[in-house]
C-alpha cells in the first residue's frame, strides 16, 4: 500500500508545476480561430492605416504642388504684368520671353498624385488652370480627399487671392465677346460675361455662345452668325463657322470658342448625357424651366419634363419656333454633322446629325 503511494504521488508531481496543473501542448480549434481572427483584425487595421496615411501624403503633395505653381505664378506676373494664359500653360511649363532672354519660372508643371481620395472623381484629380480677367488673375482646380491644414476635403480653387473652397469652375464666370452678363453673372446683357456651370467633370458654358458679327458665313476669316434677337438667344452657326474653317477636319477643336475651351465632341455629348441618367431622361434635366406661354421662359408648351437640375439652362433655337434646342458637335460624318437635340414636348436628349448648313446653337466645353 505504501509503495502504491508512492508511485501515486510521483505520478502526480509529474502532470503538475508547484501545485499548478501542466496544460497539454498545441492549441485547441478554438484557439487557433481565436488567434487567426486577431492576427486578420491586425493586418486590416495596418492597411487601413497604412492607405490613409498614403492619401493623406497625397494630400499633402497636391497643397504643396499648388503652392509651388502660385509661386511661379506671381513670378510670372511681376515680370510680364499679367498671367499666363491657357496656351502658355499648355506648354507644361511656365516661363516668359522677353527682350530675347528666358526666364523659366517652372521647368516642369506637376501632375496631381493618383488616385484620386476622398469624394474626388477621377476627373478631378488634375490641375486645371485659366487667365482670369484678361489677365489680371487666374484659377486653378484641385481637388482634396480629406483636410490639409485649414483647408477642408472637396473641390479648391487657388487664385492670385488665395484658395477657394469651391471649384473654379462656377467661380469665375468667362469674358469673352458677346457675353450676356455682368462679371457677377446677374446682370443680363451687360459686361460681356458668359457664365459657367460644373456637370459632373465637366465645366460648361451655361450660356448660348453669342461671338461674331451678324452676316453671310463664309470662310472670310471673319467669325459670322444669324440673329434673331440674339441677345436672347445666342447666336446660330453653320458647321463650319462653328468649328472654324475647314470644320469638318476637326474633333474637339476650339472653334470659336474663347482660348481654353473647345466645341464639345460626340465623346463629350456623350459623357453629359449618360451622366445625367440617360437619353431618355437627360433633356428634362438640361432644359431651362418655363414657358413662353406662361411668361417664365423661352420654351414653347408644354417643355415636357424640364427641371434644369443640372445647371445647363438649355434654351430653344429661335428658328424653331421655341420648340428645339440643337448644339453643334465637332465630329464631322459625311455628309451630316453631329448635335446634341433637345426638344420642348419631351425629355430626350438626343445625338443627331445634321446637314452641316444649318445655323444652330453652340456651348463650349473648358479643355
Amino acid at each position: 500500500m505504501r509503495l502504491k503511494n508512492v508511485m501515486l504521488q510521483c505520478q502526480y508531481n509529474k502532470n503538475t508545476l508547484f501545485g499548478m496543473k501542466l496544460k497539454q501542448k498545441g492549441f485547441t480549434l478554438i484557439e487557433l480561430l481565436v488567434v487567426i481572427a486577431i492576427i486578420g483584425t491586425l493586418a486590416t487595421i495596418s492597411v487601413i492605416a497604412l492607405n490613409t496615411a498614403r492619401a493623406k501624403s497625397r494630400d499633402a503633395k497636391r497643397v504643396a504642388d499648388v503652392k509651388q505653381i502660385s509661386t511661379a505664378l506671381e513670378l510670372f506676373f511681376n515680370d510680364m504684368g499679367r498671367y499666363p494664359t491657357a496656351t502658355e500653360w499648355n506648354t507644361g511649363s511656365i516661363f516668359s520671353t522677353s527682350s530675347g532672354a528666358t526666364s523659366t519660372y517652372m521647368q516642369i508643371i506637376p501632375t496631381a498624385p493618383s488616385p484620386a481620395d476622398g469624394t474626388c472623381l477621377p476627373g478631378d484629380n488634375s490641375y486645371v488652370y485659366s487667365q482670369q480677367d484678361g489677365g489680371n488673375g487666374y484659377a486653378l482646380d484641385f481637388c482634396l480627399g480629406g483636410q490639409v491644414a485649414s483647408l477642408t476635403s472637396g473641390s479648391k480653387c487657388a487664385t492670385s487671392k488665395g484658395v477657394l473652397s469651391t471649384n473654379c469652375c462656377e467661380s469665375f464666370p468667362v469674358q469673352y465677346e458677346g457675353g450676356p452678363y455682368d462679371q457677377s453673372g446677374t446682370v443680363r446683357n451687360q459686361g460681356g460675361y458668359y457664365r459657367t456651370v460644373l456637370i459632373g467633370s465637366q465645366c460648361w458654358l451655361k450660356d448660348n455662345l453669342n461671338v461674331g458679327v451678324e452676316g453671310t458665313q463664309t470662310d472670310d476669316g471673319i467669325i459670322e452668325k444669324h440673329c434673331d434677337n440674339c441677345n436672347l438667344y445666342g447666336g446660330q452657326y453653320n458647321r463650319e463657322e462653328a468649328n472654324g474653317y475647314p470644320g469638318w477636319n476637326v474633333n474637339g477643336g476650339q472653334g470659336i470658342c474663347p482660348d481654353g475651351w473647345h466645341i464639345p465632341s460626340n465623346a463629350d455629348f456623350s459623357t453629359l448625357v449618360n451622366g445625367l441618367g440617360g437619353t431618355n431622361v437627360a433633356g428634362g434635366k438640361l432644359k431651362q424651366t418655363g414657358t413662353v406661354e406662361g411668361g417664365t421662359g423661352i420654351w414653347g408648351a408644354p417643355n415636357t419634363g424640364a427641371t434644369d437640375e443640372s445647371g445647363f439652362s438649355a434654351v430653344p433655337g429661335f428658328w424653331a419656333a421655341n420648340t428645339r434646342g440643337i448644339y453643334w458637335g465637332s465630329n464631322w460624318a459625311s455628309p451630316y454633322d453631329p448635335v446634341l437635340w433637345l426638344q420642348y414636348d419631351n425629355t430626350i436628349a438626343s445625338l443627331n446629325f445634321l446637314d452641316p448648313t444649318y445655323n444652330m446653337s453652340v456651348r463650349c466645353l473648358r479643355d
